[in-house]
């Protein structure tokens, strides 16, 4: 298998952040779909900040599966199989970035600062049984009808 994969996001915002702008303003996250806050993170001084975009990096993978089956007839016609696969894979994955605007002190005044924060680069390479969206191993017990 080779896989090729890229996403990102662009938040848009009906207030702007100023100076007056509470904490309450950036703590509220609109993402409701999932466990994983998207538009609420922190900048690098410690800030509460809210995403304006998220560019995740490319990831390209090479995959190579195997499997091994059985299958034994119980009845003519009918059959009882399982499946069971490994698979290895190389994965690169490249940088991701993340702009954001937050509300801070200056030592003076609260300011609204902006910020890109970039990732590093990386790959990996596993070698692992099959999985499922929980990542636990998975195999095959099926019961076919043959017509």
């Amino acid at each position: 298998m080779i896989s090729f994969s890229n996403s990102g996001r662009e938040f848009t915002y009906g207030n702007a952040l100023n100076d007056s702008t509470s904490v309450t303003a950036l703590t509220t996250n609109f993402e409701t779909d999932t466990e994983d806050s998207y538009n609420i993170g922190n900048d690098t001084y410690g800030n509460t900040a809210r995403f304006n975009s998220v560019k995740d990096g490319s990831v390209f993978g090479l995959t190579l599966r195997g499997f091994a089956g059985v299958e034994y007839f119980i009845f003519p016609k009918i059959s009882l199989a399982g499946e069971f696969g490994w698979g290895v894979t190389f994965a690169s994955m490249g940088a991701s970035s993340r702009d954001l605007e937050s509300v801070g002190n200056n030592g003076t005044n609260d300011v609204v600062g902006t910020q890109t924060i970039e990732s590093t680069k990386g790959s990996r390479f596993s070698l692992d049984t099959d999985r499922n969206l929980t990542g636990t191993a998975t195999g095959v017990l099926r019961l076919n009808f043959h017509f």
